[in-house]
């Protein structure tokens, strides 16, 4: 007969009205934590609220190795998010006395023009090679004309009109060690060119 059966699920330990999406089910090894430490037998209809389940799996990991193996037979629970793991980088703190151009990303860095949204990022690349050729450091997120790059490299004419406006520069620890790594990468591929004496 409809309407006779219960109409609320109880979590069997904490007594907790629960809702469709927080109920779980009980199987052996939960009913056998239950009787083992709260002293109470499990029915096949009772139900554990998701909370307490995750309690269960918590005290069960404290004392067991094997809890992966249960966690592959049991459908039902569902694992607490893992956080995310961020790469930190440190705060610019180490001054170098090596030149800088100006930061902008509304105008072009070299010829000072503002041509709008034809603007674009200066590669990795072309930041690394102007080191090199002219030892000039130029912040990542600067931008210029499109004209003034060839093939992810200054032209011969955008280097030479480069206008650094401080003398030093404030790095932090991983843009100098992305540097280091870049110029060691760069000397291993030049070792053939280069004159043994």
């Amino acid at each position: 007969m409809p309407g006779s059966g219960p109409k609320y699920y109880p979590c069997v330990l904490c007594n907790k009205r629960t809702k469709p999406h927080e109920r779980r089910s009980i199987n052996k090894s939960v009913a056998k934590y239950l009787n083992k430490n709260f002293l109470i037998t499990p029915k096949q209809e009772d139900k554990i609220c998701n909370t307490c389940k995750h309690k269960y799996y918590v005290q069960e990991t404290k004392h067991s190795s094997v809890v992966q193996h249960r966690l592959s037979d049991d459908a039902d629970y569902v694992p607490p998010a893992k956080r995310r793991s961020t790469v930190l980088s440190s705060p610019p703190s180490v001054s170098l006395s090596i030149p800088l151009t100006s930061k902008s990303h509304s105008y072009c860095f070299i010829c000072k023009k503002k041509p709008g949204p034809k603007l674009i990022v200066v590669p990795s690349q072309a930041r690394f090679s102007t080191f090199l050729k002219k030892e000039v450091i130029i912040p990542a997120g600067c931008r210029c004309c499109p004209g003034h790059l060839m093939e992810d490299n200054f032209t011969e004419d955008a280097i030479s009109k480069i206008n650094c406006t401080n003398d030093n520069v404030l790095l932090n620890r991983s843009s100098i060690m992305d540097l280091l790594k870049k110029l060691r990468s760069t000397a291993i591929q030049n070792e053939q060119s280069r004159i043994d004496f």
